[in-house]
């Protein structure tokens, strides 16, 4: 069985646009009605029970097969899974998977990686 025979042929402003809109809106239904899918999600997916670099690492190589082969790319990827906990809870170790913030967090980061080529294009 071959894959998709247009390749990346059905790149273009307003497919990609739809695309990233249709998976914002299904993350968006699943944080308001499931929250705590995206903590479970995350929990299963990661070791990493503190240490958020590690955990935005899991999930972006679960996600697109690969990671980032940019490690600005992956930076950027883990300010937006930070989101907007203060610093000094990750710098001494407070901040966890059992946090309040953490689907929102999590769907933050599956937003930004959907945005990107690694996933679009895999």
């Amino acid at each position: 069985m071959k894959g998709w025979p247009g390749n990346k042929t059905w790149v273009d402003t307003s497919r990609l646009t739809q695309r990233w809109l249709g998976l914002e809106y299904y993350l968006y239904l699943l944080f308001n009605s499931q929250p705590d899918l995206y903590t479970n999600f995350i929990k299963e997916l990661t070791n990493a029970y503190n240490n958020p670099e590690e955990i935005t690492a899991d999930l972006v190589t679960h996600i697109t097969s690969k990671g980032f082969d940019d490690s600005r790319q992956l930076s950027s990827a883990v300010t937006a899974f930070k989101w907007e906990v203060p610093q000094n809870y990750y710098d001494d170790g407070s901040w966890n998977l059992d946090w309040p913030t953490v689907p929102a967090q999590v769907a933050l980061l599956l937003q930004f990686v959907t945005r990107t080529p690694e996933y679009q294009l895999m």
